[in-house]
């Protein structure tokens, strides 16, 4: 029973996050032609909306509110904090400031406004707010230098990344998961930011090296949200530097199977003394990354097919470590599928389908902790 309980009240607070985004976004469209095309307009519209949006988040975000009505408070401050920085961006451009300075204007009224409903009501959607605001200030700030090289971009996001982690780290803003997943993917767009159409080999090895750097803190701190983050944005990263490498098509796949097998070693690795299941979905998204990947893989040369075995069979090794079952089925389909290219004589191809189908019969026995029944 407590288990359907759980389960109902968090699908009655994904109905109820997503009801409340609708309400919103359907009330900024309907108020909007009030405006009449003016800045001035847009800021009084963007000002009561932040004003219904403020009176809104307060009123279910009372302490003696369920989860339901905190996840709608939570909504409606995240809300309150675009709505302000619309209006504070409406009346920079009514003053006949630049496009950029707009959003520089915006980000940095809405930021300690964001900031203050944060530490006052912890959620997950004012914490993507506060980093999203950050963001907006900082590359908006360096936009304005135009023009600004992309090693620019890449340390203003390595300045978000650092401070996200101390803030996380000191737990000055709650909660701490969602500002170490903003952390991850701020360091993740550094690296991407480094790959410029310039990029050479130096900054190529720089943004790997930032990606090992990630995946090393997950690691030592034990943090899902980490693996969950790097799984996540580690893909676009290490194609940027493939293809920067003369991959060119080949690098995608690539991409694809490396980071997913990599991730999902790292969350076994980071599940071992977790009692909790947070990083099923992780595991999924990564089985996922490998089997897509391995498919174009496994039908290309014996190179890229040796790559497809391994990737698969790390999939394998940590799903099994992890007790993922069905992603551990998957990926084993996968290394099965792509031997048959890797091995060119037939009968040797048979023998070593043979071997591995015995090896897995052994390793599920073995880990599924089978023992024989004493009579």
């Amino acid at each position: 029973m407590g288990e359907t309980e759980t389960a109902g009240s968090r699908f009655a607070v994904a109905v109820a996050t997503f009801g409340a985004a609708c309400v919103l976004v359907a009330a900024a469209a309907i108020l909007r032609p009030l405006a009449q095309g003016t800045s001035v307009g847009a800021a009084v519209v963007s000002a009561a909306l932040f004003t219904a949006a403020a009176v809104a988040a307060a009123h279910f975000g009372a302490d003696e509110q369920g989860v339901v009505a905190q996840a709608i408070a939570d909504v409606c401050a995240a809300g309150a904090v675009l709505f302000l920085g619309s209006a504070a961006g409406a009346l920079s451009d009514a003053a006949g400031a630049s496009s950029d300075a707009v959003s520089v204007v915006g980000a940095g009224v809405a930021l300690p406004y964001s900031v203050y409903m944060q530490r006052r009501r912890p959620g997950v959607w004012i914490g993507l707010a506060t980093v999203a605001a950050l963001v907006t200030l900082v590359l908006g700030g360096i936009q304005l230098s135009s023009p600004a090289p992309s090693q620019a971009y890449a340390a203003g996001l390595l300045v978000v990344a650092v401070g996200g982690a101390l803030v996380a780290t000191e737990r000055l803003l709650l909660p701490t998961a969602v500002v170490e997943a903003a952390s991850a993917l701020a360091a993740l767009g550094a690296a991407a930011a480094l790959l410029g159409d310039d990029a050479g080999a130096g900054a190529v090895a720089l943004a790997i090296f930032l990606l090992l750097v990630v995946g090393v803190i997950a690691a030592r701190l034990r943090s899902a949200s980490l693996v969950a983050a790097l799984a996540a944005g580690s893909p676009f990263v290490v194609g940027h530097a493939l293809e920067r490498t003369s991959y060119s098509w080949w690098s995608i796949p690539l991409a694809m199977a490396w980071t997913g097998a990599g991730c999902a070693l790292l969350a076994a690795y980071v599940q071992r003394d977790r009692t909790d299941r947070q990083l099923g979905g992780v595991f999924a998204w990564c089985c996922a990354l490998v089997v897509i990947g391995d498919l174009f893989l496994a039908n290309s040369t014996r190179l890229h097919a040796l790559v497809a075995v391994v990737t698969a069979a790390a999939v394998f090794v940590a799903a099994a470590m992890a007790n993922r079952r069905p992603v551990a089925v998957l990926a084993a389909l996968t290394v099965l599928g792509s031997l048959p290219r890797l091995v060119a004589n037939a009968a040797v191809g048979r023998v070593v389908l043979l071997a591995v189908g015995l090896g897995l019969v052994y390793l599920a026995t073995t880990w599924g902790g089978t023992r024989r029944r004493r009579t």
